[in-house]
């Protein structure tokens, strides 16, 4: 095997790659394979149970194929000087010589025939959306996923179709975010429902661009679901299980309503949460909603206490409670409108935040309590 690269294009490809590898002892599963198919060049890693397959143009000499370590292999790409690089693989040593300029590296590699084999999937529909869409519709739902917990599926996003409408939740009990979208180019949109990792869900968030004219095929088969996009092919493995059913937590009666400038309450809420430190460390915020002024309060009993003032809309009582600092924040960020209409159902229940002039975005928060 030998042939030549752009650095910047191998760079991106081998990035997006090794995000599929596994940090374990196994070098196979922490391993790139490397093979040459004409004028392209194939990257692929895998577990057998997910994958990643990248195909970039190179100028081919000779054909072959290796596996070189992911993180070594990312890394020296990413790092080298020159436009170009040039790899060659001497069977002889069982190395694989990575070239740019004045600097190279010899990698020992796997034989390529020890790669393991890419899952089968049994493809049963697809459907095509824009990426810059399902980039934007993931971004919103991954802060609300949870990192680690006993109940699994809650580390997991769900993706349904039903009616020509996309959605995506995200929900770790504590919040939950409703991403959906229908539109002329989901017509064709079949009805499922499957739950991705929060892992998956970020590698997919990760290759897609924001070219709104851009598109990426979703395949779904019995156990998995295939991305696929101009030179990238993602396999991810459902999750198995029921997801909660999230439609029954959002509140319908509210008994107080506001309009907020949705800027204006972010930086104060970024502010506050300096000092507003409640159990297990987390920001507290304290609404404190009055007639047409909203009171901002945090605290901290060996750091001091602060407090902002925001004017606001109100209709309905008033109200008092507290909500975690980072949540709101999360929530607000994954809004886009100028305003941020909040509805209350009472200290005790969760609040819901919408854009004044859209239901596309809808995020629930339980309120804190000290």
């Amino acid at each position: 095997m030998k042939f030549t690269c752009n650095k910047d294009v191998l760079a991106k490809a081998a990035q997006i790659v090794h995000r599929g590898t596994k940090d374990i002892e196994l070098p196979i599963m922490s391993g790139i394979l490397l093979r040459t198919e004409g004028e392209q060049l194939i990257l692929a890693s895998t577990d057998t149970e997910e994958g990643i397959e990248c195909r970039v143009p190179i100028q081919c000499e000779t054909e072959g194929g290796a596996i070189l370590d992911g993180y070594y292999f990312t890394e020296i790409i990413r790092k080298m000087a020159g436009p170009n690089i040039l790899i060659e693989q001497n069977q002889q040593d069982h190395t694989v010589r990575v070239m740019s300029g004045e600097s190279f590296f010899d990698l020992v590699y796997i034989d390529e025939e020890e790669f393991p084999q890419f899952p089968q999937v049994d493809v049963n529909s697809t459907f095509t959306v824009p990426q810059a869409l399902l980039r934007k519709m993931i971004a919103k739902i991954i802060p609300s996923l949870a990192d680690n917990d006993t109940r699994y599926l809650l580390m997991g996003g769900l993706i349904e179709g039903r009616d020509g409408n996309l959605k995506l939740v995200g929900t770790d009990s504590h919040r939950l975010a409703i991403a959906s979208k229908e539109g002329a180019y989901l017509e064709e949109l079949p009805s499922f429902s499957i739950i991705l990792h929060k892992k998956m869900l970020a590698e997919v968030a990760g290759v897609l661009n924001q070219d709104e004219k851009s598109t990426v095929e979703v395949a779904m088969g019995t156990n998995h679901v295939v991305f696929k996009l101009p030179g990238v092919t993602i396999i991810a493995r459902k999750m198995e299980g029921e997801y909660p059913q999230y439609e029954a937590v959002v509140p319908q009666e509210f008994s107080t309503t506001l309009l907020v400038d949705r800027q204006q309450l972010l930086a104060a809420v970024d502010r506050l949460s300096l000092l507003g430190v409640g159990k297990e460390s987390t920001p507290l915020i304290r609404f404190h909603i009055g007639d047409q002024q909203l009171l901002l309060t945090s605290r901290d009993q060996t750091k001091g206490q602060g407090e902002d003032r925001l004017s606001c809309e109100k209709e309905g009582e008033n109200l008092e409670l507290s909500f975690n600092g980072k949540f709101l924040l999360d929530g607000l960020r994954a809004l886009e409108g100028e305003e941020v209409k909040i509805k209350f159902s009472g200290p005790m229940s969760a609040a819901l935040l919408t854009d004044p002039e859209s239901d596309e975005f809808k995020y629930v928060l339980m309120p804190t309590f000290d």
